[in-house]
């Protein structure tokens, strides 16, 4: 494949193949060089796997991943205009714009090794960050916080975290939601209440709105208020479900729901955690 997509770009182009640490897991990349300001990561495990199950050829393969490369550069160069107004070095200038991404820790030990993060060792999970360059209805622009970036700052990592929950709240707020609102599927009620007893938390967006718990706490002491108790089903890095403390909840269940849908339904980059999780106001969340 490598062999057509190097007669498919300019000679100059310097391409090499490596394996690159993602959340949760290791993926393939092609890396095109095209000089020292500009290049791109494609990253072609699927294409790839098209490739070896027969569903397209080699050429085939090797056109995608060329298209994928151009569209990558074309973005680079856009990212490249929108970042030049952006003093990287300055605490000043980007301590708006971090926000906080939860990721489970024993799977991401590698990327920790990199990045600035707070270790959840109670919970089984880490705070990483990530700095908002764009957020528009067509996605979310960032850069990872890394342990190079944050050296420059000269800020102490208390602070970094606190300045990411703030920004967490503000520019992804969180959002509730019944879960029956979400899915297309019967929820249980209790009684005569006309609320679900399963709540959807996530951000506005829907990206990375698991770490909303982690400044949700008005939301979650609301709930309390109403149930004493509440569960947290961990059910993406991009969202929790939230499950009211009664008696016909078994609390093995919750768990086995949940080792399910995280193997059955889940991209492995969208896996937080196999683990229930409570919240009290008296303990905060803890894992049950």
């Amino acid at each position: 494949i490598i062999k057509n997509v190097k007669k498919l770009l300019p000679e100059a182009a310097n391409i090499t193949v490596e394996n690159i640490d993602k959340i949760n897991e290791k993926k393939t990349a092609v890396i095109v060089r095209l000089d020292s300001n500009l290049g791109a990561v494609i990253y072609v495990d699927d294409i790839c796997s098209e490739c070896e199950s027969g569903c397209i050829s080699v050429s085939e393969a090797a056109k995608k991943i060329v298209s994928n490369v151009q569209k990558a550069l074309k973005n680079k160069k856009s990212m490249q205009e929108k970042i030049s107004n952006i003093d990287f070095s300055d605490w000043n200038s980007v301590k708006s714009k971090i926000v906080p991404v939860l990721v489970n820790t024993e799977l991401n030990r590698e990327i920790l090794k990199k990045r600035v993060h707070k270790d959840l060792s109670d919970l089984g999970l880490s705070v990483v960050y990530k700095l908002i360059v764009k957020k528009s209805i067509a996605g979310i622009e960032s850069v990872p916080v890394n342990i190079n970036l944050f050296d420059r700052w000269m800020v102490d990592r208390s602070v970094l975290h606190a300045a990411a929950l703030e920004n967490g709240k503000r520019l992804f707020p969180v959002t509730t939601k019944n879960l029956a609102d979400v899915l297309p599927i019967p929820i249980p009620k209790h009684g005569n209440e006309e609320e679900s007893s399963l709540l959807y938390v996530s951000n506005d967006c829907g990206i990375d709105g698991a770490a909303t718990i982690l400044y949700a706490q008005d939301v979650l002491e609301e709930l309390c208020n109403k149930r004493k108790k509440i569960f947290m089903l961990p059910s993406s890095i991009h969202e929790f479900l939230i499950v009211a403390d009664e008696k016909e909840y078994n609390v093995e269940q919750l768990k086995c729901i949940v080792r399910e849908v995280n193997q059955t339904a889940l991209e492995p980059g969208d896996f937080l955690s196999d683990s229930v999780y409570g919240y009290s106001k008296e303990r905060g969340i803890y894992i049950v």
